[in-house]
């Protein structure tokens, strides 16, 4: 259904700001998950923890590894217990989690890629 994302009428695009771009579709249309998704994204790549989960809005079960490591560093940051979310998180990326701030004490770098390279953590905490 390529028309449930056609916009209602004008979108104001911004060439050089993304984000507020994303913004304007999803005003005009809060139904575009294409939009959405992107919009989830940008504030990941932006390590905009607090934008991403004031938003995010399941849609799906389970929640993709992504969503669920940037929620529960969201939780440790905030002091939240990861239980309190009421989200389906699986236990496995929370011990992962544990595990990630464990190591960042006694591991090092190379160690540290190896291990959870391929995780949010390690892009909030390493990528620049």
């Amino acid at each position: 259904p390529l028309r449930k994302r056609l916009p209602s009428g004008n979108i104001r695009v911004t060439a050089g700001d993304f984000t507020a771009t994303l913004l304007n579709i999803l005003a005009d249309n809060p139904g575009n998950d294409v939009a959405r998704t992107y919009w989830y994204m940008d504030r990941l790549l932006h390590k905009d923890v607090a934008g991403f989960c004031e938003n995010y809005v399941p849609e799906s079960s389970p929640l993709p590894r992504h969503y669920q490591e940037v929620l529960l560093l969201a939780c440790r940051l905030g002091g939240t217990e990861p239980d309190s979310l009421s989200l389906p998180l699986d236990r496995g990326v929370k011990d992962d989690m544990e595990h990630f701030f464990a190591s960042l004490q006694t591991s090092g770098m190379e160690m540290m890629d190896t291990n959870f390279g391929k995780t949010y953590w390690y892009y909030a905490y390493f990528v620049q």
